[in-house]
């Protein structure tokens, strides 16, 4: 079997794997919270939603976004070296410091400025549960970045599975038997049940041996450091982004706008969510074990680009057309402004998978300001287009200033792989050009006729899933059994 052909039955096989993973872990997540809808009402979700809004972010600047700089620290030196045994062990000593530090300057935010200011969080300090759920994610970060950088895909694909499941279990029960406490108590679970398992799955492991202090380990803590900020930085300009993004449309439209837009942002991220996230457990180790090797990293990434389209192509023309379906289904008929939007975002989602792949380059070859530059881009001018747009388009120009501002992004970030020898094959970009056209079409098509619009869809939905089959067939990938019978020319019947 050619290299090639090895990895992407590799990339196929894991995005597979933890695509199905994650997929369970968000019916898992639904399931929670519509229990704590049941038991706690609209309060007890609003006040979840704040306590996981503090976990999360806690967890980012406690740890410094130890994930993607933990990952491409390790993955970068060779197996079974003195370079490998130093950045573990670096690693390790970072992340029981970030847990213990982090942990008690959240545990004060939280006392002395965050609880004392909201006023549904006030009678519920008798212990720092937050603050315990963003130390014990942190330390367990480690665990999962030397899972992921030793291979193991089918590990965290089952932490990812049993961790909701357990957390939505434990978070049901502590709910129903202590009231709003259970709240908390559901929080903590996450890391609780995450840790567990990441020891289960990780017995196996084999362990770097411990290295004593140096000066070495300096260099590794700024290399963690550097890039840990510069994410920080790129989250940062997001986040306001975002904030401001919604305030210029409250402005020119009112609340409900904003609500409509929210939902939409909220329906296009779950297509990407179910395929980036399965796809990145594989895709960045092997990005950053390659890392001196510019025509190896282009050839990693555009078969991950390729992938992605094999996968998103039926899923996003399907997507389209019944927009207005999903939109009732999912959140009511008050919210069908938001489909227009959503079909145009669902555009632009194509150029983000090439942002996505090409913003995982950035990180693994350490140039950490140009992936703060192309989040810059994008952020800078999908506000920038909706201020200017709004009076003109109306609502839909947040779903078209979507799809200006990816295309802007993927440029900036090509153009920057670019100058270390790294680019996009020419047939990726037709085939991506291709499907964006079809894809605005469709959109067109279904303003005329919503009906026209879904039977267009169905159509392009049945081309993409053959060209899918064809360049499956192509490469040789595997197939499950049943269907390989069934497709395949000369299979046995």
């Amino acid at each position: 079997m050619s290299d090639a052909k090895a990895s992407y039955r590799q990339i196929l096989k894991s995005t597979s794997i933890v695509g199905g993973a994650t997929v369970g872990s968000l019916v898992f997540g639904l399931a929670r919270s519509k229990a704590i809808a049941l038991l706690a009402g609209p309060a007890g979700i609003g006040l979840f939603g704040v306590l996981n809004t503090l976990f999360m972010t806690g967890t980012a600047i406690a740890g410094l976004n130890l994930w993607a700089s933990g990952v491409r620290q390790v993955g970068s030196t060779p197996p079974d070296s003195v370079e490998r045994a130093r950045a573990v062990t670096a690693l390790w000593i970072f992340a029981w410091l970030a847990t213990i530090v982090g942990g008690s300057v959240f545990w004060a935010f939280e006392r002395f400025y965050y609880v004392p200011a909201t006023p549904a969080l006030k009678n519920e300090l008798d212990f720092p549960w937050i603050a315990l759920a963003v130390a014990l994610n942190t330390l367990n970060s480690v665990q999962l970045i030397l899972l992921q950088v030793s291979g193991r895909i089918g590990a965290i694909a089952y932490i990812r599975l049993l961790g909701a499941m357990l957390s939505a279990i434990v978070a049901i029960l502590a709910v129903y038997m202590l009231g709003v406490l259970g709240l908390y108590v559901a929080i903590v679970a996450v890391p609780v049940s995450g840790i567990a398992l990441t020891l289960l799955f990780s017995r196996s492991l084999e362990r770097s041996p411990w290295q004593g202090f140096g000066g070495w380990i300096l260099t590794e803590w700024r290399g963690l450091v550097v890039m840990g900020l510069g994410l920080a930085i790129a989250n940062f300009i997001t986040s306001i982004s975002q904030l401001t993004l919604r305030s210029v449309i409250t402005a020119q439209d009112g609340l409900g706008a904003a609500g409509l837009f929210q939902a939409s942002w909220t329906l296009s991220n779950v297509n990407l969510t179910i395929v980036l996230s399965a796809m990145v457990v594989d895709y960045y180790p092997r990005l950053t074990a390659v890392i001196r090797s510019p025509q190896a990293i282009a050839e990693i990434m555009n078969q991950q680009i390729r992938i992605g389209l094999l996968f998103l192509g039926p899923v996003l023309t399907l997507a389209v057309g019944f927009a207005p379906l999903i939109v009732l289904v999912l959140y009511s008929s008050s919210f069908s402004g938001a489909a227009s939007i959503l079909q145009w975002q669902i555009v632009g989602d194509v150029f983000k998978l090439h942002a996505w792949a090409i913003g995982f380059v950035l990180l693994a070859i350490n140039t950490t300001s140009g992936y703060v530059l192309a989040g810059l881009a994008f952020d800078l001018s999908i506000v920038g287009l909706v201020w200017a747009l709004y009076p003109l388009l109306g609502l839909e120009s947040a779903g078209i200033g979507y799809v200006i501002a990816q295309l802007l992004a993927v440029t900036v970030s090509a153009t920057l792989v670019g100058r270390h020898g790294i680019r996009i094959d020419r047939d990726i970009l037709v085939w991506a050009i291709v499907l964006a056209a079809g894809l605005a079409a469709l959109v067109v098509v279904s303003h005329w006729s919503m009906a026209a619009g879904m039977l267009a869809s169905l159509a392009a939905c049945g081309v993409t899933l053959a060209i899918a089959w064809r360049e499956v067939h192509r490469m040789e990938l595997p197939l499950p059994s049943w269907l390989d019978r069934r497709l395949r020319p000369g299979a046995v019947r």
